[in-house]
């Protein structure tokens, strides 16, 4: 392919020879092979990268320029004069032509690099790029700048390609005379977003001179708004027989926003809704952390991972919290520093129900100390103190006694029960005990009266009874209160 004194080639990774046009004049000129792959140009070196034969005029590459780039071979010549002319001597006629030849090939030069530098369109009002992409600028500083492709795929960072859905198509065919064509189940839409072919032709809405209008046109939606579906009205009924198309036009970009542009007011404006807000799979039950700025951090899996949730849950009180609707576990915990109750769906407290307890009922129980209880040999007068201090006066007194009674089978021990009303009293006479008391051999135990001391418990015998000697005792006294 050539062009002045230049000549370009396409690489195909195979081809080694690639064979110039233009001539060179050789004590004034020299040949410059570059390699452009995309927007690198690289500068060949002969011998290290190729040979040259002025010649048969080839480049001989020692290895194939890879496909998709580019060879470019051009005439560079040396602007300097290289004859020096001195008086008397001898002209030839090479002499005479080798510097017209060389201001000519510095001429060709120059024009080839005019041909391929940027230049106004004929009218000169704009810069004509002949349909060729600008390569190597610097970004744009300014509003008026030209931007790279750079800053623009910097600024949509992260962004899907734009896809359009045209699945919407509405098929008519004229008769010459309908002029109106209903685009049944759909409202609300409007000529931005409706493309109207006629056999092919895409059809004009411009408001000064329209081949068409929309009725019922509403704001883009396609499927709200009130009233009847939305129409295509031709200014002229489309011939009988034509192929209509209506396709309602739909596009979905997705586009990275620069860090810390979504504001608050435009969440609450709805510009960004949350149906815009899209981190990707598996991010069902996450949650978003962010600083005390407002800007987000990070996304974590769990409630449990969020840096402060622990302590915020930590420090709120219960009645801040959701009431519960089902049975509340405390796993085998104490609920301590609790109020006293008042209503009759409140807690009792410990100290509460301890008072309560002690109003209604006090117990003391416990075996008697050796030699206690009246003997045998003490006789009928003997009257001893069979408790300590109780604590309280009590209103029953149980005692539980074992003896040994006299005669052939004494040896056998028999439990003797003795239980003593007081509410109040002070002394009691009590009867020996019978039935379930009363000893297979017939033996009585003994006749015992009790009476009350301050908060102690005293023992009389009243009769021996059969009786020779206790082998055991024990006691339980207790008090009533009224009621809770």
């Amino acid at each position: 392919m050539a062009s002045g004194p230049y000549n370009i080639f396409p690489g195909n990774g195979v081809t080694l020879a690639f064979v110039y046009t233009f001539s060179v004049i050789s004590r004034a000129s020299a040949i410059v092979v570059k390699v452009i792959t995309g927007s690198t140009t690289q500068i060949k070196t002969i011998t290290t990268d190729y040979t040259l034969d002025i010649n048969t005029k080839t480049v001989t590459f020692l290895v194939a320029p890879a496909s998709g780039s580019y060879v470019r071979i051009e005439r560079a010549t040396n602007r300097n004069r290289q004859i020096d002319y001195i008086s008397g001597s001898v002209m030839t006629e090479n002499n005479f032509d080798e510097d017209p030849n060389r201001l000519t090939s510095v001429d060709q030069e120059i024009e080839g690099s005019l041909s391929q530098a940027l230049q106004l369109n004929g009218a000169g009002t704009a810069w004509d790029a002949q349909g060729l992409e600008i390569q190597n600028g610097l970004p744009g500083t300014v509003s008026t700048s030209l931007a790279t492709v750079g800053q623009v795929q910097s600024l949509i960072s992260g962004s899907a390609p734009a896809t359009v859905d045209d699945g919407i198509v509405f098929s008519f065919t004229g008769d010459g005379t309908t002029q109106i064509f209903s685009l049944t189940g759909y409202k609300g839409m409007n000529r931005p977003r409706l493309w109207v072919m006629v056999d092919n032709i895409v059809q004009s809405a411009k408001v000064a001179s329209p081949v068409y209008t929309v009725l019922n046109e509403g704001d883009g939606g396609y499927t709200g708004g009130a009233g009847g579906p939305s129409q295509v009205k031709f200014d002229t009924a489309p011939r009988n027989g034509a192929n209509i198309e209506v396709r309602f036009m739909k596009a979905t970009v997705a586009a990275a926003i620069p860090n810390g542009l979504i504001t608050s007011a435009m969440l609450a404006d709805n510009s960004v809704g949350l149906a815009a807000i899209n981190i990707g799979a598996g991010a069902a039950g996450r949650f978003l952390e962010f600083d005390t700025n407002g800007d987000p951090t990070a996304v974590v899996p769990d409630a449990a991972d969020i840096s402060n949730f622990d302590t915020a849950v930590r420090a709120s009180r219960l009645d801040q919290m959701a009431a519960p609707t089902a049975s509340v576990s405390l796993n085998n915990q104490k609920i301590t520093s609790l109020a006293t109750g008042v209503d009759a769906d409140d807690g009792v407290c410990k100290s509460q129900m301890d008072a309560r307890v002690d109003n209604r009922m006090k117990c003391k129980s416990g075996g008697l100390a050796a030699g206690a209880m009246p003997d045998a040999t003490s006789g009928p007068t003997s009257d001893n103190y069979i408790t300590a201090p109780l604590g309280f006066v009590p209103d029953l007194f149980v005692l539980t006694a074992k003896f040994i009674g006299s005669g052939g089978d004494d040896a056998t021990e028999r439990e003797a029960t003795y239980v003593v009303h007081f509410f109040g009293s002070t002394n009691t006479n009590l009867a020996r005990i019978v039935g379930a008391a009363q000893t297979p051999g017939g033996k009585k135990p003994p006749l015992l009266k009790f009476s009350v001391d301050g908060q102690k418990i005293r023992c009389k015998m009243l009769e021996l009874g059969d009786f020779t000697a206790w082998t055991q005792e024990s006691f339980s006294a207790m008090k009533f209160g009224d009621s809770f």
